[in-house]
């Protein structure tokens, strides 16, 4: 399929201009349309400043604008009074677009007469429809001289009738921006169709859904030309509906922008529902799920409960690491439907991160291409959780802690392996950028510590430590006071190590100081990009089956979580591992 673009309209977030910005690219869109009718961003208000201000945010946050909207409401260019300021009014928003670095002015222009030539209409329809060609002509004429297409937005008449009046105006100044929702949800046609009717007019898109049912485009039209809209009960006659929920045929209707060549954005507009970041969300992940020329991957979480740090974190860190789109959080199940003292349950994370939520582990298995076993803070479900994963031969990675002891590590490598699965599980840090040049030769001695306690953060040491050291760890001893928990790691050869954890208080981050033979000491004041080096590994792992953490290593490194957790009953006591 084409390589369409996905953007979002900021408006349909009702934020701020860059509140509404930072939720585009959290969700993932590469391109936003900003309504400058009105506003915060109205046209006028823009000098050179505000101009560069928009830019520099643009940049910042890795994204375009695809098109303005510029539809200044009314009966659109249907009447010669309101042309007289709407003409130089569009001219401005053209100017603007092009300081902008965009070339599409989205807008209505009214409603087409059905057949303005035929005598037995009223005389309004010949003089609305001469008053739209001289306006679209005049302004089509200027836009194209400064490179800019107005693009009418489809809904008031069906395709065929745009068409012909498109070809009247003859402006390389005018095209469409279609939207399927439009076309369901008023006309009742057929957005299939109305693509190759519209064909290489069509400059621009909206990704919306919807229903149609009484179908009478004149007069919703026209109560929103004149008010009183309240007074329409907009629900007998059509109803918008979150993307995949409504009766655009999406596959078909991708099909057929990719048939007449359009590759360029499929712009998310949401003009209602109670929670639009949700809908918005739901919708980037739902065209992520459609395009491309590359099947987009579906990720499945497994978790005992899913209101905790890397559940609420991970889906905007998959984002951020997959400009391609090639894989979208897509399922979601836990064991409990809420975190004992908490307040998200397990719907209300789906909604939040737009994630269909799954019953049982087995839907989440079925439907996914790639696993993620979480409960970081509670890897002692991990048995039970990754009993169906770790059989289904799809892809896997197990959030850290691995297991708690030896043998259960031991028995889950063996499922994962005799089952064909492949799977890892690893600490973030072990992707620290420090750690990529540090030389492993002639280590003897290292000096570690950070945050947390032992029982969950000890895999954050303890994974570096072994990396450069080596697994083979003989035995270890409590020498911590109270609650500072510290553990020395005396390796087979000889050489040592300590880690120490100091709780939560005082901002201590994770570092440590390796000793060489040859005196030389390194030391590592922060573990930097860790989470963003981390996704970016699990998701080429999804990719290639290219495993980051040996399971042997895994293994070693919770055979020496276990004899800690022992040592830490017995301080000053060696416990062999």
């Amino acid at each position: 399929m084409a390589k369409f673009s996905i953007g979002v309209m900021t408006d349909s977030f009702k934020l701020p201009f860059e509140q509404g910005l930072a939720k585009a690219a959290e969700v993932g869109a590469q391109g936003i349309q900003l309504y400058v009718v009105d506003g915060e961003m109205k046209y006028d208000t823009f000098d050179d400043a505000k101009v560069a201000r928009v830019r520099a945010l643009l940049e910042q946050y890795g994204l375009v604008i695809s098109a303005v909207c510029g539809d200044f409401g009314g009966h659109g260019f249907e009447r010669a009074d309101e042309n007289a300021w709407k003409i130089p009014a569009s001219k401005a928003v053209a100017d603007l677009a092009v300081r902008l670095g965009t070339k599409v002015v989205t807008t209505h222009i009214g409603v087409v007469p059905e057949d303005p030539a035929d005598p037995a209409k009223a005389d309004t329809a010949c003089e609305a429809y001469h008053n739209m060609v001289a306006a679209c002509r005049e302004i089509g004429e200027y836009a194209a001289s400064v490179g800019v297409t107005f693009a009418i937005e489809t809904g008031p008449e069906p395709a065929e009738r745009l068409k012909a009046f498109l070809d009247d105006v003859n402006s390389k100044g005018f095209g469409v921006n279609m939207d399927p929702a439009n076309l369901v949800m008023c006309t009742g046609t057929d957005p299939v169709a109305a693509v190759y009717t519209l064909g290489n007019y069509i400059v621009h898109t909206h990704a919306k859904d919807g229903k149609g049912f009484i179908i009478d485009p004149r007069k919703v039209y026209t109560f929103f030309a004149e008010g009183g809209i309240e007074d329409l009960r907009l629900s007998d006659y059509f109803l918008e509906v979150p993307l995949g929920e409504g009766n655009v045929p999406f596959d078909a209707y991708l099909k057929a922008l990719e048939d007449i060549g359009f590759n360029g954005f499929l712009t998310v507009e949401r003009e209602c529902g109670e929670d639009p970041y949700a809908d918005i969300l739901k919708a980037v992940n739902f065209l992520k799920s459609k395009i491309g020329d590359k099947k987009v991957k579906k990720i499945g979480f497994i978790d005992y409960f899913l209101e905790e740090w890397h559940a609420l974190n991970y889906p905007q860190f998959i984002r951020n690491a997959d400009p391609d789109c090639e894989f979208v959080v897509a399922y979601a199940y836990a064991e409990l439907d809420k975190k004992p003292g908490g307040n998200m349950t397990t719907d209300e994370f789906c909604e939040k991160f737009g994630i269909q939520k799954c019953d049982s582990i087995e839907e989440v298995v079925e439907k996914s291409d790639c696993l993620v076993v979480m409960s970081p803070d509670n890897p002692e479900r991990h048995w039970d959780l990754c009993q169906l994963p770790l059989r289904s031969g799809k892809p896997v990675y197990v959030d850290k802690t691995f297991a708690l002891t030896k043998q259960i590590a031991i028995d889950l490598v063996k499922l994962g392996e005799e089952n064909n699965t492949p799977f890892f599980s690893s600490s973030a840090l072990r992707f620290a950028d420090e750690l990529k040049t540090l030389s492993k030769e002639g280590i003897v001695y290292i000096n570690s510590r950070g945050p947390g306690n032992f029982d969950t953060y000890a895999i954050h040491q303890l994974e570096p430590m072994l990396m450069l050291m080596g697994s083979n760890v003989s035995r270890v001893m409590s020498i911590g006071s109270g609650k500072y928990e510290s553990m020395v790691l005396e390796f087979a050869d000889g050489r040592s190590a300590v880690m120490s954890h100091y709780g939560w208080n005082g901002g201590i981050d994770f570092e440590f100081v390796a000793s060489y033979a040859d005196g030389t000491n390194v030391k590592i004041p922060a573990m930097s990009n860790t989470f963003p080096n981390f996704i970016a590994s699990m998701l080429d792992f999804f990719r290639t089956g290219k495993i980051y953490a040996a399971h042997d290593e895994t293994v070693a490194i919770m055979a020496v979580i276990e004899a800690g957790n022992r040592a830490l009953k017995t301080p000053g006591v060696w416990v062999e591992v």
